[in-house]
């Protein structure tokens, strides 16, 4: 009986998520998330597509003999 009465229990503790483990990790998905918005309505805004223009300049064929 001695034996089992030397065990000590140590008390339960849940294990910690990972935003917690890495010091805010949702805070680094946030700032993520906030970048890639940026850069997304940036290309949207900036890109998009050139109006067609015709071709002006005259092209010499040669003749078929």
């Amino acid at each position: 009986m001695a034996r089992n009465q030397a065990v000590i229990h140590q008390p339960f503790r849940p294990a910690r998520s990972t935003s917690q483990k890495r010091g805010g990790g949702l805070r680094r998905w946030q700032v993520f998330a906030i970048v890639l918005l940026a850069i997304v309505a940036l290309a949207w805004f900036d890109g998009g597509e050139e109006p067609i223009r015709p071709i002006t300049q005259n092209v010499t064929l040669p003749e078929a003999g």
